[in-house]
């Protein structure tokens, strides 16, 4: 018995085939303060970090150190600096996150008693496309937002 075998052609997608998926863009930046900053008790001052370390998405501005970002989606913000008082008494500053000039949830408060503190805020923003975020620093005493590696600002895109 002789079997003959007929080629039969499927119709859809070869297995093992994958459908294009979407292009994922990347956004990540970290920046560092290449200068020291006075701070006053009057305005709370726009940390300013003029050392751009890296910047895939093309969305920091070291000039303005403003962040907008190009796609909507949630970002992950970190932000510290190195504050020194010029006086004597105890006194309270306070590290923001801005999105359009409006404090963000994300907010480092400490009480400065000793000379040289760190202040920390970290979190995560549902941001649009076209937000400008800064970090600034609010006080009711007087002293120096000091430069280096310690005062940083960096973010990325986590969805």
């Amino acid at each position: 018995m002789v079997v003959k075998r007929i080629g039969v052609q499927k119709s859809g997608t070869a297995k093992g085939v994958r459908k294009p998926c979407k292009k994922v863009f990347k956004s990540a930046f970290r920046a560092i303060a290449n200068r020291n900053q006075p701070v006053g008790t009057i305005v709370s001052p726009i940390v300013l970090f003029g050392i751009e370390k890296f910047d895939l998405g093309n969305e920091f501005n070291p000039v303005t150190s403003t962040f907008i970002p190009k796609q909507s989606g949630t970002y992950r913000f970190f932000t510290s600096v190195v504050f020194t008082k010029t006086t004597a008494e105890t006194f309270d500053i306070f590290l923001q996150i801005t999105v359009n000039g409006i404090v963000s949830s994300i907010i480092g408060e400490i009480s400065v008693s000793s000379e040289t503190v760190i202040v920390i805020a970290s979190g995560s923003l549902n941001l649009r496309s076209g937000d400008k975020v800064n970090v600034s620093l609010a006080s009711n005493g007087v002293g120096i937002i000091k430069k280096g590696f310690r005062t940083r600002f960096a973010g990325k895109r986590i969805r």
